[in-house]
């Protein structure tokens, strides 16, 4: 009884660390910049799960922001959520797989279609199809409001005009990681003051 009791005594402790390690990738909760707040929040439904929020810059105008869920629950969730929140990092650009380097060696966004299609093939040949995710990915221009996004399969982001109406957006697309041939469509929105865009997961 007692080495039962050791046990889950020991799994217990490894649980808290791995969501105290992924609460910790959460390390910019609430940006404002000069148009635009980001918010971020992530409560598991268990000790640990496979959900991520994020945002990074692109360039002194434009930021990415993304939610993403993988399928099942628990430790093996969380490493690939972990994995893919790091594809989409601000701490190395040019290991970003939304970005991509121009001539004059500045970073710039991909198309949100181009992203979730190269991520897509990425995510097949590591995992070969045995997990996969939902994932909405979007670039937002702080100076016009005006926003690029791709939903596959990730539940309709709402956007909440300042007038009161809620509109869902997307037309839901194909997880990351199931379908080699899948194909994203992009999203043009505009954001007016006051609107917020709310990405949620189930």
């Amino acid at each position: 009884m007692g080495e039962i009791r050791t046990l889950y005594t020991t799994l217990d402790r490894d649980l808290d660390e791995a969501r105290r390690l992924q609460q910790a990738q959460l390390q910019d909760r609430f940006r404002r910049f000069a148009g635009a707040d980001v918010a971020l929040w992530l409560k598991p439904s268990g000790p640990i799960g496979g959900d991520m929020v994020g945002w990074f810059p692109v360039d002194d105008r434009v930021i990415g922001v993304f939610g993403l869920d993988v399928a099942g629950h628990g430790v093996a969730s969380a490493m690939i959520a972990a994995r893919v929140a790091a594809m989409l990092s601000a701490a190395t650009p040019d290991q970003n797989i939304a970005l991509t380097r121009g001539g004059d060696g500045r970073f710039t966004a991909l198309s949100p279609d181009l992203a979730a299609e190269r991520l897509n093939r990425m995510i097949l040949r590591e995992l070969g199809g045995e997990r996969y995710f939902t994932l909405c990915l979007g670039f937002l221009d702080l100076a016009t409001g005006k926003m690029r996004m791709v939903q596959a399969g990730h539940p309709h982001p709402m956007l909440l005009r300042a007038g009161g109406n809620v509109a869902l957006l997307g037309a839901g697309g194909l997880p990351i990681g199931l379908v080699e041939e899948a194909v994203y469509t992009t999203l043009d929105l505009t954001l007016a003051p006051g609107d917020r865009l709310v990405i949620h997961s189930d």
